[in-house]
């Protein structure tokens, strides 16, 4: 015997055996059931599809088996029946909850049926399509039910191509029901002549397919305008109109024709309606007055709620009347208040379903618009507990959202995590993460890091994916202290990513922040200037503009940022930043009459700045020694002025500061040097000014003085500002507000100077020190002063 033919009876007799040992396995396995009354019982139970009973049976008999620690095969004969009790009993939300309580089971082909019909019904099409897989894996012919239930599951979870292969040569449809589900399957992978085709050999008429028209000619209208027919489509939907048998049928096929309107409405369906409303013994007579109002009538004018109004309550059908009430509800976004729920409306042998979801859903929806946020949690919450699937998701998402609205961060989690519950594989749960990383950002929650980086991780190709990192990066940048750094590294994986006009803009935007977070001049000026080029249009421009005008403000370039400031100015002469951007604009300018009339523009104009700009004009005056003139700005702000307005200082300052000038370039006139140290010693011994503007005057009446010679007085006011901030011990003087820090060192330095020319080195060398210990930006240059001089001249304690 060959090595092939010994491994060929050696493959034989190993599967022979195996085989004999399942078989003798499940004989095992019945005979022990078998035994158990409970299993029997509900044998007989789902037998008499007394489904309640055959689970409680089936439960006792799955409890048993755990106890006794039996075999797989056992559990999946019991874990079968159960599941199918509850299916058929039309209980699938407690097969999905039993599911999940028994996870480990190791589910058999059996087992795995059910499973995937309990996944169908509440509509986890995903794992309902990979259970199918295990079913259909150990079944050599399935049947067309079965396989189109797998397809219809697989499209539904996004796998539409796979779904088509499935059935394409598998099923030969056996019944309309059959041909419409491959229609559909063929339609949603746009395969739209095979839908077609599906669909011509079932028609929409006859008897047989009386419970079908609705969907027939809804994914054939569907179809149809996708195909450039709409013609076609429309005649389809006409038909279906008038094949109406009742008045529910007939508004039902109105609502497809709304749909399939839109903006398109045919030239012809005027003329219908018409026919529609007078044809007698029609059912839809009522139907077609009220979609006349709908879908020809204007619901921008006045008399459009009128209209629906008065059909409201002229109408009988409490079907057409809720119709209607719904629709002005959606119009005015109002609460429907109870008064929907009246006998009339809901009486007639109740409301169809999808009118009771849509009311439900209106009163939520209205209480959301409104910012009744609690009131819509509950409504939303209602509505979930008697909804499944998909829909139960989604009812679910929308009571999230309210209860982030509502500012109720557990509430938002409770519900995420029953989203999980009902579908761990829902589409809502990747928004959930992302606008629960967003709400919490606004908070400053540090759970915006853990909830974003999660969705960024867990979903790449989600279309939120980039504005999630994007959020990340303005965090990042929003932290104290800011992380420029981490910003950046996210904006580098971005730039290789396609992303949209929107995004990239958004990303270019923020970089420019990131690079003023981080202090970096150049950089920010470049991004800048390359955000104004590349996107003229953005609604960003006049900020961004505004940042490059200002740096080019702080880095002295005077030219450029008066440009800046000049185009948002004109560009945007309504905008929040336009007279900022004016008064920038003119500051910047070099001091010539141009610049006057700038000046004067913006005070005549009266605006926020008006009084900082004829403070501007005054130093303006002084600059082109036009002392007459800046010292008439300056005394109209002092009379107008309020007492302890910080410009007023400014003002007194400035109007002794044009008298120095001014005596100064009429060789030390001391007449107007005296009358300058009048005005600064006024304002330095003000008890009711701030500390930083009384040590400005004083130093500057000093600076009088010394002009007049009287260098002892000016020494002691020099003096007196450093003994004033002198800290106690020997310890680092406390720091002074930068306000301060700058006129106290002004004073030390010029002490310093009168110091240096009497030659009492030891009391400038002490001064040089006071100055040292301070916390302040020339605390380095006074402890070199004070070692220089000591060297110098030989001074040492």
């Amino acid at each position: 015997m060959s090595r092939g033919a010994v491994h060929r009876f050696l493959s034989r007799r190993v599967s022979l055996t195996a085989a004999v040992f399942i078989a003798a396995a499940n004989a095992h396995c019945q005979d022990s059931l078998a035994d158990l009354d409970s299993f029997r019982e509900g044998c007989q139970a789902l037998a008499d599809e007394r489904f309640d009973t055959a689970f409680e049976r089936f439960s006792e008999s799955w409890e048993i088996l755990k106890r006794n620690e039996t075999g797989d095969a056992e559990e999946n004969l019991v874990a079968a029946r159960l599941l199918e009790s509850l299916v058929r009993g039309d209980s699938a939300p407690a097969a999905i909850e039993w599911i999940r309580e028994n996870s480990t089971i190791q589910a058999s082909p059996k087992t795995a049926y059910w499973m995937a019909l309990a996944y169908q019904k509440v509509e986890r099409f995903s794992e309902a399509a990979d259970s199918y897989s295990l079913f259909l894996s150990s079944v050599p012919n399935p049947d067309n039910t079965t396989l189109l239930n797998r397809a219809v599951c697989l499209a539904r979870s996004g796998r539409e191509e796979t779904a088509f292969d499935l059935v394409e040569t598998a099923v030969i449809p056996a019944n309309p029901e059959e041909s419409l589900r491959l229609a559909q399957i063929a339609a949603s992978t746009h395969r739209y002549r095979v839908a077609l085709a599906h669909l011509e050999g079932i028609g929409v008429s006859g008897s047989e397919v009386t419970h079908l028209l609705l969907p027939l000619t809804q994914l054939k209208s569907w179809i149809l305008m996708r195909t450039d027919q709409r013609t076609a489509a429309f005649e389809t939907v006409f038909q279906l109109i008038d094949q109406s048998k009742d008045a529910e049928s007939a508004r039902l096929a109105f609502l497809l024709l709304e749909q399939l309107a839109d903006e398109n409405i045919p030239a012809e369906l005027a003329g219908k309606l018409d026919a529609w409303e007078n044809a007698p013994g029609f059912a839809g007579n009522e139907a077609a007055q009220l979609f006349r109002i709908l879908l020809l009538s204007d619901p921008e004018i006045s008399d459009f709620a009128e209209q629906l109004e008065t059909f409201s309550a002229a109408v009988s059908d409490p079907h057409l009347k809720l119709e209607a009430s719904l629709r002005l509800n959606d119009i005015r976004q109002r609460d429907i208040t109870e008064d929907l729920r009246t006998p009339e409306m809901t009486g007639a042998g109740g409301l169809s379903s999808d009118q009771m979801e849509r009311m439900e859903f209106s009163i939520a929806r209205s209480n959301f618009l409104e910012k009744s946020f609690a009131a819509a949690t509950r409504k939303f919450t209602e509505l979930a507990d008697t909804s499944i699937g998909e829909e139960r998701s989604r009812n679910l998402y929308n009571a999230a959202i309210s209860a982030l609205k509502e500012n109720d961060s557990a509430a938002f989690a409770a519900f995420e995590d029953a989203i999980v519950l009902n579908n761990p594989r829902s589409d809502y749960l990747a928004d959930l993460s992302y606008l629960g990383g967003l709400y919490f950002a606004s908070q400053g929650d540090p759970r915006a890091f853990e909830k974003l980086n999660t969705f960024v991780r867990e979903y790449p190709d989600h279309a939120s994916n980039v504005e999630a990192q994007l959020a990340l990066a303005e965090i990042h940048l929003n932290q104290a202290p800011p992380r420029p750094q981490s910003a950046r590294e996210i904006f580098e994986g971005l730039r290789n990513r396609p992303l949209s006009l929107a995004q990239s803009e958004r990303l270019d935007y923020t970089s420019i922040w990131i690079e003023r977070t981080d202090h970096d001049s150049a950089g920010l000026i470049r991004l800048a200037e390359e955000f104004v080029s590349n996107w003229p249009s953005s609604t960003y421009l006049q900020e961004v503009m505004m940042m490059l005008a200002s740096q080019y403000y702080d880095v002295k370039n005077h030219t450029s940022a008066a440009i800046y400031f000049g185009l948002v100015a004109g560009q945007f002469p309504d905008s929040a930043f336009a007279e900022t951007a004016r008064f920038f604009e003119a500051k910047s300018s070099p001091p010539n009459d141009k610049t006057i009339a700038k000046w004067t523009a913006m005070i005549d104009a009266g605006g926020s700045l008006a009084m900082e700009a004829r403070h501007e004009l005054g130093l303006l005056f002084i600059t082109l020694e036009r002392f007459a003139e800046a010292e008439e700005q300056f005394d109209w702000l002092l009379q107008n002025l309020p007492a302890n307005s910080p410009l007023r200082y400014a003002a007194m300052t400035d109007l002794g500061y044009s008298w120095y000038i001014d005596a100064l370039a009429s060789d030390r006139n001391p007449e107007k040097l005296e009358k300058a140290a009048g005005k600064f010693a006024a304002l330095s011994n003000l008890a009711s000014a701030p500390a930083s503007w009384r040590y400005n005057a004083a130093v500057r009446r000093a600076k009088c003085l010394v002009a007049l010679g009287r260098n002892s007085v000016a020494l002691e006011i020099y003096r007196s500002i450093v003994d004033e901030t002198k800290a106690d011990s020997a310890e680092l003087d406390e720091l002074l507000p930068p306000q301060e820090t700058e006129w106290v060192f002004r004073a030390g330095f010029a002490a310093i100077d009168l110091l240096t020319l009497e030659e009492k080195w030891e009391t400038a060398i002490d001064i040089a020190d006071a100055l040292a210990n301070k916390n302040g930006p020339r605390a380095i240059e006074a402890t070199r002063l004070a070692e220089k001089l000591r060297l110098k001249h030989w001074v040492w304690d």
